[in-house]
């Protein structure tokens, strides 16, 4: 992964979380599609900064 690459990643997880926040003013934070974009990121960060 290069740089621009990590900060794009970076810019989109930033602009997510705040949709998510707008979203969580709606319903209920802990609802199905809230958390499925958390597990969603948590996957891409762990798939991203492996150890290999």
């Amino acid at each position: 992964m290069n740089k621009e690459q990590f900060v794009k990643i970076i810019k989109q997880h930033q602009e997510q979380e705040e949709r998510l926040d707008r979203l969580s003013e709606i319903i209920d934070y802990g609802s199905p599609l809230v958390e499925f974009g958390w597990l969603m990121f948590d996957n891409v960060m762990q798939e991203a900064f492996n150890e290999e």
